[in-house]
């Protein structure tokens, strides 16, 4: 079985002296994995984070392939920003350890790709990253509802999130139980209503941020020491 694609790669490990093991996002078929023989003089080269031209070749999906890889862009932009850095190995370890394999997953491929490149033209791009782990949530089947109270369904005045259901909340509804509930930072309505114009404070993304995390957490069952260290440093930096 063979097949070409493009995807960002989202995770390399060592296997045995000189192979590595890469795992990427791709466009048609999902998160995918694969060995590249003889590559460890290639790690200066393959990032985590590199979009790339890839061939997968195995005698069934249920093995693990051999992968041979064409450079596209790299993120060598990432390691001047920290913040951009932190975010980068945030996403990518949180889509290598949660995404079922050989899926397509084509919102969260778009999104990435819209992530990435917000990135380089540096617009908005808390916006993108937040719309990336939305979507995450959403497409694995826990997406959130921001668009009206959980409590009398208005659209109106919405400021708040529940933790138990992941819903909106009104100011009249949960003002009496604010301190049971998140905070709705106007960033997060605004990218659940596609409105990408606004522009978030550090303080507003680290609120966001937070929310999110706890939601991934809840529902993915995420228990990864190198996740909660990515994460826990991009909120310190912030």
């Amino acid at each position: 079985m063979r097949w070409q694609d493009k995807g960002i790669i989202v995770g390399i490990r060592k296997y045995g002296d000189q192979h590595l093991i890469i795992s990427l996002l791709t466009k048609q078929h999902g998160l995918s994995k694969g060995l590249t023989k003889n590559a460890i003089k290639k790690t200066s080269i393959l990032q985590v984070g590199d979009y790339i031209n890839v061939m997968w070749s195995a005698k069934s999906i249920s093995n693990l392939g051999y992968l041979k890889c064409e450079l596209i862009s790299s993120t060598l932009h990432y390691f001047y920003d920290s913040i951009k850095l932190m975010c980068m190995a945030s996403i990518t370890s949180l889509i290598d350890k949660v995404l079922p394999e050989n899926e397509a997953q084509p919102v969260i491929y778009q999104s990435f790709i819209n992530f990435i490149k917000a990135t380089k033209s540096n617009f908005n791009w808390y916006n993108q990253y937040l719309k990336l782990e939305l979507n995450i949530l959403s497409q694995l089947g826990f997406a959130l509802d921001l668009s009206k109270c959980a409590v009398n369904n208005s659209n109106h005045n919405l400021k708040f999130i529940s933790p138990k259901t992941g819903k909106a909340i009104s100011q009249d509804v949960g003002l009496q139980y604010k301190k049971k509930l998140f905070p709705l930072p106007k960033i997060l309505q605004d990218i659940y209503n596609n409105d990408d114009t606004y522009q978030c404070s550090n303080k507003e993304f680290k609120l966001s941020l937070k929310i999110l995390g706890y939601f991934l957490q809840k529902n993915l069952s995420i228990n990864n020491t190198a996740l909660s260290s990515y994460r826990n440093e991009l909120i310190n930096q912030l």
